[in-house]
């Protein structure tokens, strides 16, 4: 129950933007890529996260309040680089799809491992993994998403806006990471 409580309400807002695009232009046969990606995209930084606690010794609440919010919104963001260096989103409302999309998918193995790995949590912690966590990631995302395709509509320095972008989402996840109330 804690899993499903984690995951429906990210979930269920995917299903709310891609609705609100009312153009259509997210094309269902490519609206599942992103949450794979972002499926993908948590196994690669669990792997890498754990390497890099491994090899640096620090510990994991100083892990995850600097050094984890870079690694995971860096792989999360590599599929949009994708997307946009394809051209495969025009719009604001793709970005912010297609970026919700992989941070939905990123939070869905997140807050599946999180609670598997915390068997006797109670159902208030899915609750504020599902519209705490979740959404965060998601968030982050899509924001970074919409910062890009902005830059490129705009035709401002990409590589500028990218880097701000990547400071912004960087900053947001780990202030996330800082809350002093931790869901244990």
């Amino acid at each position: 129950m804690e899993i499903l409580l984690s995951i429906l309400p990210v979930l269920l807002f995917l299903i709310f933007l891609f609705l609100l695009d009312s153009f259509k232009l997210v094309q269902k046969k490519y609206s599942f890529l992103p949450v794979l990606w972002g499926i993908i995209s948590a196994g690669l930084a669990y792997m890498l996260n754990n390497y890099i606690i491994d090899l640096s010794q620090l510990s994991l609440e100083t892990y995850s309040k600097y050094i984890a919010p870079g690694t995971e919104e860096i792989i999360k963001s590599l599929f949009i680089f994708v997307l946009i260096s394809r051209k495969k989103i025009g719009f604001m409302i793709d970005a912010v799809v297609y970026g919700f999309a992989v941070g939905t998918g990123f939070a869905l193995v997140e807050n599946s491992l999180y609670i598997y790995n915390f068997p006797d949590v109670s159902i208030a912690v899915g609750i504020i993994r599902g519209f705490g966590t979740a959404f965060m990631h998601g968030g982050c995302t899509a924001l970074l998403a919409l910062m890009l395709i902005n830059a490129k509509n705009t035709e401002a320095s990409f590589l500028k806006h990218s880097f701000i972008a990547f400071i912004a989402i960087y900053l947001i996840h780990s202030a996330f990471n800082h809350f002093y109330v931790h869901p244990l």
